[in-house]
């Protein structure tokens, strides 16, 4: 079925699309559209960022682990996710700040299948909850690398507090290089650089 149109003069940044057409919601973030899928407009910055205490992760809310393939190379990224037992489809579009993201979940055989056609387009981690900011803790070949990401509410709320024991390093939202999807395309000798360049940033 081709859903209807937004009303006239609607925010096209508040409609979630379902089966049955076009529905409003308020504010950013993550809304349900069924039992099947969800679309959202995600407002996000992102850091490179330095675990300064032993027990910064120690009151995480929640700990998962994560792993992704990526189907494109380019925009937009079509991503296959397994995070802990749930796996998920996602298409992601834009760069920066504000990206368009519609997510659906698959059959366990049908994600396998995904990642197999993902091939070594990969990525590994960690990931750690800890009030609005998450930790991504990096496995395989990229070791080492740590990447800190917070969804906000508006273009220009003000960025919270980051966790305690956790230092940002640089703001890379902008920097396409540190998608997922483009650490996913690197070879295990380009992780390594990275890692290292990295790691210099953060001496």
């Amino acid at each position: 079925m081709v859903p209807n149109p937004p009303a006239p003069g609607a925010d096209p940044r508040r409609e979630t699309l379902s089966e049955s057409g076009w529905t409003a919601y308020s504010g950013a973030g993550r809304f349900p559209i069924d039992e099947r899928g969800r679309s959202m407009m995600e407002i996000e910055r992102r850091f490179l960022c330095r675990q300064v205490s032993p027990g910064a992760f120690e009151h995480a809310e929640r700990r998962s682990i994560i792993r992704q393939g990526y189907l494109t190379v380019s925009d937009p990224a079509v991503r296959i996710r397994q995070q802990d037992d749930a796996f998920l489809l996602a298409v992601k579009s834009g760069e920066g700040l504000v990206r368009r993201e519609v997510e659906f979940p698959v059959e366990p055989a049908v994600a396998h299948e995904l990642m197999a056609i993902a091939g070594d387009r990969q990525v590994e981690k960690v990931r750690w909850r800890l009030g609005r900011w998450e930790i991504d803790v990096f496995r395989g070949k990229l070791e080492g690398l740590l990447i800190a990401e917070v969804e906000l509410q508006s273009e220009d709320e003000p960025l919270p507090e980051p966790p305690p024991g956790i230092t940002l390093v640089r703001e890379i939202t902008g920097e396409r290089r540190f998608t997922n999807q483009c650490l996913a395309q690197l070879s295990a000798a380009e992780a390594a650089r990275l890692v290292r360049e990295v790691a210099g940033e953060r001496a």
